[in-house]
């Protein structure tokens, strides 16, 4: 977790929920980095030839259409994230 083709709605969520996993990826893209001859490594592809670890995917999962400005509904959420979040209402 997460997956290298999650959505940008799934890695907003996976970060809110679950901040211990972006804090162990980060961790491992580190790693990875010293050992690297390139020195660098990421665990999402580069965007726009732009190479940024996974808090910066973090921080493009929190902005609106674009990746320019900031969702300002993803902005004032202060509350807890629901435990269901599906549709369909399939969580135990």
């Amino acid at each position: 977790m997460p997956c290298i083709n999650c959505q940008k709605s799934e890695l907003y969520e996976i970060a809110r929920r679950y901040p211990e996993e972006i804090e162990r990826v980060a961790k491992w893209e580190k790693i990875v980095t010293q050992a690297s001859k390139r020195n660098s490594a990421t665990f999402f592809p580069p965007m726009n030839g732009s190479w940024f670890g996974i808090e910066g995917w973090v921080e493009w999962s929190k902005t609106s259409y674009g990746g320019k400005q900031y969702d300002l509904l993803k902005a004032i959420e202060l509350e807890e994230p629901p435990m269901c979040s599906s549709v369909y209402g399939l969580c135990e």
